[in-house]
């Protein structure tokens, strides 16, 4: 009996992969129900907080721009039947690394608007976690990010991060989806630098060349052959040197198509950091009609530890948001405060120092230069909420990370924001 359960199971996992990642089912409800969250929001206090759009001109009367009027319209355009795409870039820190909190705004979102496409993502993120990858092997690929020593003032995109090929034919897998209809890929370009060949299936879909007589950041797109279930794109490096920074998807339906940049330990300062033409590039072929930053947290430790003073993390989200208008003048930019996070204090959880004091200068931020504000702390349920939070058990071991379950929630109180301000 036992020999034949064995030969039993070997048969399902040769018909059905149940060991291969890519044959895993692709769930667009890969959430926690709505039921769910709201006996979450409920247990742990949270709040629905509605998004503060700020006038452009904060001395003009009536205030006839406000942050979000061009991404109002461009929303109005979709829903009177124009087809095209709403492209919403997320910039942020490590709570979006993993596609939390973004995943769960792209999901509400493309329900309300229609699906656009999954959107823009760095070259190593995880099928595990943000439903991209599917696999790499480590040692044929040198990671490097510009949170690493050394890694600020390499062009990285608007991605945080490169793969360097370590040897020819090399290669990633990413899981491409029945929809998907159009394949993004950023990479460097340059004397002597060796491109990829895509395929799909085993069957070669395009060549990315990468022949240039100048180190720049290239942005290529590849129409997708049609399919009928999910599958897998192989981008192969052609040599050792092959560099990539990033891949997207998209379909060929109207609607929302959110991207989420999440580099670990990021801050503002970090975005200022990365070389300025590979990002203002990859910036601009992301064409956004919206920017989220959600920044503030790491930029509050740096304050803590005195490695930095208030008055200069506000003067890096000035010119952070400065620097997006001038790039993507076309965007209009929503401005996020640091999620709460803990610290033990015997057997109570309390609140981290300067969240509040951070959140308050985004606050002020926004107002002066005109951009949308929404208060994650205050949605989170203001003063005291990490300790409900952490009691419910939706919090990692960290007091500063949330689980899949919070983060959802998260996502939750953001689009049911951003639906509100665009219904009200």
């Amino acid at each position: 009996m036992t020999r034949l359960f064995i030969v039993l199971i070997a048969v399902l996992v040769g018909v059905w992969g149940i060991t291969d990642a890519s044959a895993r089912p692709y769930k667009p409800g890969e959430f926690s129900s709505e039921p769910i969250l709201a006996q979450l929001q409920k247990q742990v206090g949270a709040r629905d907080v509605p998004i503060e759009d700020f006038c452009r001109k904060p001395s003009s009367s009536p205030c006839r721009e406000s942050g979000l009027t061009r991404f109002r319209a461009a929303l109005d355009e979709l829903r009177k039947g124009r087809k095209r795409k709403i492209r919403i870039l997320k910039l942020g820190d490590s709570h979006i690394a993993s596609d939390f909190i973004s995943g769960y705004v792209r999901h509400e979102l493309q329900e309300a608007f229609g699906v656009g496409g999954r959107g823009l993502m760095h070259a190593d993120q995880r099928w595990g976690y943000g439903g991209r990858k599917l696999e790499r092997a480590e040692r044929p690929w040198k990671r490097t990010r510009v949170v690493d020593s050394g890694g600020p003032g390499h062009p990285f995109g608007v991605f945080g991060i490169a793969l360097k090929a370590l040897k020819p034919k090399v290669f990633i897998d990413y899981r491409v989806l029945p929809d998907d209809t159009e394949l993004e890929v950023h990479y460097k370009v340059g004397p002597g630098v060796p491109g990829f060949v895509v395929l799909m299936e085993g069957k070669v879909v395009g060549h990315l060349s990468a022949k240039s007589s100048i180190s720049a950041t290239q942005i290529d797109r590849l129409p997708l052959p049609p399919r009928t279930r999910p599958g897998r794109i192989r981008i192969r490096a052609k040599g050792r040197g092959a560099t990539i920074y990033g891949v997207g998807f998209e379909r060929s339906t109207p609607g929302v198509v959110l991207s989420s940049i999440g580099p670990v330990g990021a801050d503002a300062k970090v975005y200022l950091q990365l070389e300025p033409k590979s990002f203002r590039k990859s910036l601009k072929a992301s064409q956004p009609d919206l920017v989220i930053l959600m920044v503030g947290g790491n930029d509050a430790l740096k304050v803590r530890k005195k490695w930095k003073s208030l008055d200069t993390v506000v003067d890096d989200h000035r010119i952070l948001i400065d620097l997006l208008r001038d790039a993507v003048p076309q965007a209009d930019i929503l401005l996020m405060s640091p999620m709460d996070a803990g610290r033990r204090q015997g057997k109570k959880v309390v609140s981290k120092a300067l969240l509040q004091e951070m959140r308050a200068a985004q606050n002020r931020i926004a107002r002066e230069k005109g951009t949308a504000f929404w208060d994650t702390y205050t949605a989170m349920g203001g003063e005291g909420a990490i300790q409900r939070w952490v009691s419910a058990k939706v919090m990692s071991r960290d007091l500063v990370h949330p689980r899949k379950r919070a983060a959802d929630l998260l996502g939750k109180l953001l689009a049911d924001a951003i639906i509100a301000w665009y219904e009200r």
